[in-house]
């Protein structure tokens, strides 16, 4: 997966076939992802949309279980924040999340 919203695309290619978890993974490409998006006649946009409000609509109404679902490695979030400390304006998050959501989960961790 290179982007969130394909996610949504791979969990209802497992859905639609149970026990076909290794080769979907083994074998997803963004072409394996267009062309299902081509055979339920939904677009990229289509799924990008309903992801976001579904994601919207989930942190709005239940913050604290969304933000339950983002781990962190607990030696991983100590080192951050010691980092952070130090250097506040030298240190970087690399995430596939759009930094109005990384910022949701920092604060949560009290990182601001």
């Amino acid at each position: 997966l290179t982007t969130g919203w394909q996610a949504v695309v791979m969990i209802r290619m497992l859905i639609e076939a149970p026990g076909s978890a290794d080769s979907v993974v083994n074998d997803w490409s963004d072409t394996t992802c267009s062309n299902c998006l081509e055979q339920w006649n939904v677009s990229q946009q289509d799924v990008m949309d309903c992801f976001h409000k579904t994601r919207q609509q989930w942190i709005k109404e239940d913050l604290s279980s969304w933000i339950s679902e983002h781990g962190v490695f607990a030696t991983a979030l100590s080192a951050f924040r010691v980092l952070h400390a130090e250097l506040p304006n030298d240190t970087f998050i690399l995430t596939t999340k759009s930094a109005e959501f990384t910022q949701v989960i920092l604060r949560s961790w009290g990182i601001h």
